[in-house]
Formats: C-alpha cells, structure tokens, sequence
C-alpha cells in the first residue's frame, strides 16, 4: 500500500471536516484546566453551615460568588445535594439554571436564574433539615455552562443536560446537625 504525500491545505481541509463532525454529533474534545472555584462568606469549605441557612432560622441560601470562569461559559446552573440521607438516597435541596454570565456573586436570599424543583418538591432553596440526629454534608455545585439557555424542566433531565453542556465545575461543602 502506497502512501501519498497531502499537502497543507488537504490537511486543513481534512481537519476542518474532522471538526465539524464532531461538532455536528455534539461530542466534546477534552475540557481544559482552570482554577474555576465556589466560595461564600457564609460559611467555610468544609465548615458548618449557620442556623439561619436552615428552616430552623430564615431557611434563605447563602451568599455566594465565584471566579476562574472557564473559558466557553454562557451561562451557570447551581445543585446542592446532601448525599447522607438515611436511606441512601441523595437529597436535593436547591436547582437553578440558567443563571447568567454576567452574574459572578449572589447574595443571601438573593433569587437569579430559574429554578427547578428540589427533592421537597418546591421551586425554590430549602435549607438543610436532616431527618435525624447525624452530620450531614451539603454539597453546592455550581456548574459552568456552554450554552445560555438549558431545556431542562426536571431535576433528573437537567443532571443529564448538565453532563453534556458542562465546561467546569466547581463545588462548596458545607455541614449540617441538628
């Protein structure tokens, strides 16, 4: 088998035909590095989450704001889960999507995006309220996203339409106890 010689411009042809494709089949190359970060003056990393974030205070989410914006971002989604409920399953406390790109902080109470809801079945944050005596975590996700506007309706849809449209994720733990 013979091998012919391609010249530049075959291979650029070739190259953008490549990408193209993928493009079209939605299939993303490798995510780059960032230092994409979550962080709230409300609590720390790691750190107990106060009363009034709970529905035994004002049950309002903390302020947050974040920086290292990856590259391709249009638009952000924020989950917080607690993963210690007592049968296993995780627990969703708050979803919203669709939260700007010109949007970098939100402060207590403060409502931007659309939410979704949660695992009470409300539309808006409900704050940690563990079900019996243990710590639990609370993990806020804020999602960077590459497109403006997600579709999804449902948590469950919005998880897989986040997993595809994703350029980073940065995460906040905070803990519970009653």
């Amino acid at each position: 088998m013979a091998l012919e010689r391609v010249t530049f411009k075959q291979m650029l042809a070739i190259l953008i035909k490549i990408v193209t494709v993928l493009r079209e089949k939605n299939v993303l190359l490798p995510r780059e590095k960032h230092d994409f970060r979550i962080k709230s003056t409300s609590f720390k990393s790691g750190g107990k989450i106060p009363k009034r974030f709970t529905p035994f205070g004002k049950d309002v989410h903390p302020d947050f704001f974040w920086t290292g914006i990856p590259r391709h971002t249009k638009s952000f989604a924020i989950i917080c889960d607690d993963p210690d409920t007592p049968d296993g399953n995780v627990f969703t406390h708050w979803v919203v999507k669709n939260i700007p790109l010109s949007v970098t902080k939100i402060d207590e109470g403060e409502q931007v995006g659309e939410e979704i809801k949660n695992s009470f079945g409300f539309t808006k944050y409900s704050g940690p309220k563990p079900p019996d005596d243990k710590k639990h975590r609370y993990y806020f996700k804020l999602y960077a996203i590459r497109e403006e506007k997600l579709m999804a309706r449902t948590l469950k849809a919005l998880r897989i339409e986040i997993n595809a449209k994703k350029v980073g994720e940065a995460t906040l733990m905070g803990t519970y106890e009653k």
